[in-house]
């Protein structure tokens, strides 16, 4: 892609092409190049080059209103561009390094180091560049590894490469990455943009997030502060210490609960996977994909969903799964980890999956299926809160002969033969689950 920058307006000199690769994400060199276009037609364009040696302001006396500068340098070339140049154009092949207070730098393939200031710009078209940027800023890159140091706020955009950005502790930073293997390291700036390309990390810090991930296999790792993720595409997402927002879409993302951390994850047509993590408070809305959930120790996890249903299982420790606001089927299981899990099912048919622990399970008002299997209960004692004649049960490998049923102050009893109890407090007699459980021989 090549961009026209004006030459000087002197009847001798024409306009310069420059090569500039594939270009910037935001196209602000060609816009650049249409906006100097217009000003020298209209005469009020003063354009002075260089080829090296120090830089001086804009010679005196001219008609124009805008300035340029252009630095056709043969080799490495160094300098500090003094006030007056609006635009700065290197297009020779050395690299340069720049530095400049309220300008705007359009730079070619070669690659450079700008340093800047105030209100300024950089476009950095192709090559390897290192930008330290403060004030306002409005950066936008093409191809290249890159390494941006940001003090202030502003625009990031990165192209196809491997760029790294490290805002200062304050200001506020809008990305539009397009690279590859990005890195994003934001401190307590306020993040927010949109994170395409594919395999790019982003770390929010301690400021407010809010991001659109629309690439593949990007990750983001949410603040301290609110950090809300809307993803179109497959995503990765840790929560952070502050609550996190997550909505999804066609693609199955990942979302990993902060420890002591709260979520609201509405899920798309791509499903999602949702681990609680530790001491966690997760709120998870279905949609039209399938919806695996983890919880974790000491974390309170809850799933509705009036469209596909979902899988729950618990991770070790105490912890609460519940389905109770779901009009979709959900399947539950208390897992092998230990800790004592509740259950508590959506308003259709259920299927629970007896854990290790002491589970209580609720089953709701549907038709419900409670399976116990003896190679993972192994003796625990459990409690159905609500079993109904529509529900039933499934025994696995348990020795039928050796059943036994007590009525006390807590309901009815079941004792199976490797002493798992299952303890129904809503019935009273055993004759009420006549008809209701099956033993099942386990595979051979």
């Amino acid at each position: 892609m090549a961009v026209t920058i004006p030459g000087t307006p002197t009847p001798n000199v024409g306009n310069i092409t420059l090569s500039l690769g594939t270009g910037d994400v935001l196209h602000l060199a060609q816009q650049i190049g249409a906006l100097l276009a217009t000003v020298q037609s209209a005469g009020r364009l003063d354009v002075e080059t260089v080829t090296g040696g120090s830089l001086s302001a804009p010679t005196a006396g001219g008609v124009g209103t805008t300035s340029e500068l252009v630095i056709n340098n043969s080799s490495n070339f160094t300098g500090s561009i003094p006030g007056g140049w609006d635009y700065v154009v290197p297009i020779g092949p050395g690299p340069v390094t720049l530095t400049g207070t309220n300008v705007d730098i359009v730079a070619g393939t070669v690659g450079g180091a700008f340093n800047v200031s105030g209100t300024s710009t950089v476009v950095a078209t192709e090559g390897n560049n290192t930008v330290n940027a403060s004030g306002t800023y409005l950066l936008s890159f093409g191809p290249g590894n890159n390494l941006i140091t940001l003090n202030g706020q502003g625009t990031v955009a990165t192209g196809d490469g491997n760029s790294t950005v490290n805002p200062a502790a304050n200001g506020s930073t809008t990305v539009n990455v397009n690279g590859t293997g990005d890195v994003i390291q934001i401190t307590s700036s306020t993040l927010s943009g949109v994170i395409g390309g594919s395999d790019n990390l982003v770390f929010p810090g301690t400021g407010p997030v809010n991001l659109t991930v629309t690439g593949t296999n990007n990750t983001v790792v949410g603040s301290t502060q609110p950090t809300t993720v809307n993803a179109s595409s497959a995503a990765v997402v840790f929560g952070g210490a502050g609550p996190l927002s997550f909505v999804g879409g066609a693609g199955t993302s990942t979302i990993l609960g902060g420890a002591g951390g709260s979520e609201v994850v509405t899920v798309g047509s791509g499903g999602a996977i949702f681990s609680a993590n530790t001491n966690n408070t997760g709120t998870v809305i279905g949609g039209s994909g399938i919806t695996t959930i983890f919880g974790g120790a000491g974390s309170f996890t809850t799933f509705s969903s009036s469209l596909s249903g979902g899988v729950m299982v618990a991770s070790g420790g105490n912890e609460t799964l519940s389905a109770a606001s779901s009009l979709a089927p959900v399947t539950f299981s208390g897992g092998s980890a230990g800790g004592n899990v509740s259950m508590v099912g959506s308003s259709a048919a259920d299927t629970f999956f007896a854990g290790n622990g002491a589970d209580t399970i609720t089953g709701g008002p549907g038709g419900d299926l409670f399976s116990f299997i003896s190679t993972v209960t192994a003796g625990a004692h459990d409690v159905i809160t609500d079993f109904n004649a529509s529900d039933s049960m499934f025994l696995t490998g348990y020795d039928s002969t050796a059943t036994t049923f007590a009525t006390g102050g807590s309901g009815l009893t079941m004792t199976l033969s490797d002493s798992t109890t299952i303890t129904f407090t809503n019935l009273t007699n055993s004759s009420q689950l006549n008809g209701h459980y099956l033993y099942v021989r386990p595979s051979a």
